[in-house]
């Protein structure tokens, strides 16, 4: 969905209903995130950040170093893979070359944006922030912490704190059983 809106954007045929089909893209990938963890949707939120600038004609600068910051974080929050992200930056490559055919005006504008936010996200980076991912998929509900297990034994009885066992062990006297 979200690559046929962005080329389609890139053509200057986005359906008229696209902001809509955007928010919805949007809000099911954050859905997604929050109960997968998977790459593939945490990096729909930055790809729908680009989009949305694609679709508004407002790739600058700022928006540039604002989607690379995403991608970055969506990176380290999913734990991507070196073959995870040369997917991301060959999608950025195809959607570039998309931008250049024909040169100038606002395709060339967007086609010199990609082709930053390509060069960017190729280069290695140690650490970069996670707060804008987080802050994307903030999950619609909190999500409980699954209670603490206590370690049980062989038989699946539970284990006495080492308090309680040193306790039992110094009332029992040898030879009285």
């Amino acid at each position: 969905m979200i690559n046929w809106l962005t080329v389609e954007a890139i053509l200057g045929k986005a359906p008229d209903d696209a902001p809509a089909w955007l928010a919805r893209v949007r809000a099911a990938a954050k859905e997604r995130f929050a109960a997968s963890r998977s790459f593939w949707d945490a990096v729909s939120l930055p790809d729908a950040t680009l989009l949305e600038h694609l679709l508004n004609n407002s790739v600058d600068t700022a928006a540039t170093d604002d989607i690379v910051a995403q991608y970055r974080a969506a990176f380290l929050e999913a734990q991507a893979s070196e073959q995870e992200r040369d997917s991301v930056v060959n999608q950025l490559d195809f959607i570039g070359r998309m931008a250049t055919a024909p040169p100038g005006g606002a395709r060339g504008r967007t086609s010199s944006a990609v082709r930053r936010i390509r060069e960017q996200l190729a280069e290695p980076v140690a650490a970069a922030p996670v707060a804008a991912v987080r802050e994307a998929v903030k999950e619609p509900t909190a999500r409980k912490k699954p209670a603490r297990r206590k370690p049980t034994t062989a038989k699946g009885a539970t284990k006495k704190p080492a308090a309680k066992r040193k306790a039992s062990k110094k009332r029992k006297k040898p030879g009285l059983s």
